[in-house]
């Protein structure tokens, strides 16, 4: 086997913790957060995956441009009618842009230019219902701030989820769409996929967190104080880690205001976004999350951590988010499978 390169391991580790880890509440609970991801990979691999229970999509609706905007902006006012005039702002301004499988973009998201402060969003159509829940998803992300902690980035992914999966409901409940025609559960795969990406190299980057610098040896200090870990299965965790890095340093990182973070954080957060956002819709009201997002762009929380903002806004994480988090899932996806069966 290939020498391990621990030093650049360890600097990788280093960088990561010094960004993620300004956050008390990310220290503080990482033990937890990887043990909420373990529960998720397994939870979506055995309720999506293994026994193929998602909807493989045929595309067949041709949804118009018009229609799109105009559903769009009926659900948006559900959300907060003031939302409306942004909508219509963007449509006038030319910041809301529509790709047709051009060749320049191949995905959705919110462009923003650190230098000018322009916003653009950029919608890569489907032609289906699923236009209209990525644009919700994509216009949160433009109304909440833009910023440069790590904390900041899953409090606006989490605001962008939580509607998009309030607007998949919507539409369930008032436009009775084809489930060819909806991705309902093409966030839950998405996250899996960013979890799947973590699992698997957890192990190193704890032995790192607790014990230091990682050597030829760390796997007997997990293996002493954390569970039972053995030589082969860390080397091969640790070479894992250096062909993320390998990815990292070729990949062409299109997300501009995620490009600080290495693939490890970002898969963290939209995870955790996620998460939090099935927590949230299984514990709280709607209103709380859309105060969180009308005010926290301008909130003076640079003092609070990831969960005092929450608790500031009446959403306060506990314990519970085992058991609430997964039974949300469950109901969120029995909505559309129970749709599926009524109509066979």
């Amino acid at each position: 086997m290939e020498e391990i390169d621990y030093k650049l391991i360890n600097d990788y580790f280093n960088n990561i913790s010094l960004r993620m880890f300004k956050d008390k509440d990310i220290e503080d609970n990482f033990l937890s957060i990887i043990r909420l991801n373990d529960k998720y990979n397994k939870f979506i691999g055995d309720r999506l995956l293994k026994n193929k229970t998602y909807y493989k999509h045929l595309d067949e609706v041709k949804m118009s441009y018009i229609d799109v905007i105009n559903i769009t902006k009926e659900i948006i006012n559900t959300i907060n009618p003031k939302y409306t005039e942004i909508i219509d702002n963007l449509l006038s301004n030319g910041k809301l842009d529509f790709a047709y499988e051009d060749g320049i973009y191949h995905d959705s998201y919110v462009i923003y230019n650190r230098h000018t402060k322009n916003k653009l969003i950029n919608i890569n159509r489907t032609f289906t219902f699923n236009d209209v829940v990525i644009l919700i998803h994509e216009f949160m992300h433009y109304v909440t701030s833009i910023s440069t902690s790590f904390n900041d980035y899953i409090i606006t992914e989490f605001i962008s989820i939580y509607f998009e999966l309030y607007a998949n409901i919507y539409l369930l409940n008032n436009y009775n769409p084809s489930l060819s025609s909806i991705y309902y559960e093409e966030r839950l795969l998405s996250s899996y996929k960013r979890s799947d990406s973590i699992y698997g190299i957890e192990f190193p980057f704890i032995a790192y967190i607790n014990f230091g610098n990682l050597n030829e040896n760390s796997y007997n200090l997990v293996n002493q104080y954390i569970l039972p870990y053995t030589k082969k299965n860390y080397e091969f965790e640790c070479n894992k880690v250096i062909r993320l890095i390998e990815k990292e340093n070729n990949e062409k990182n299109k997300y501009i205001q995620s490009s600080q973070f290495s693939l490890i954080e970002r898969n963290i957060y939209y995870f955790l976004a996620t998460i939090m956002a099935f927590y949230v819709r299984g514990k709280y009201d709607m209103k709380d999350v859309i105060n969180l997002a009308e005010n926290v762009s301008n909130d003076e929380k640079y003092d609070l951590s990831l969960f005092e903002i929450f608790k500031k806004y009446n959403l306060k994480i506990e314990d519970d988010i085992f058991n609430i988090t997964f039974d949300e899932i469950e109901k969120y996806l029995s909505l559309f499978e129970n749709k599926k069966q009524r109509v066979n």
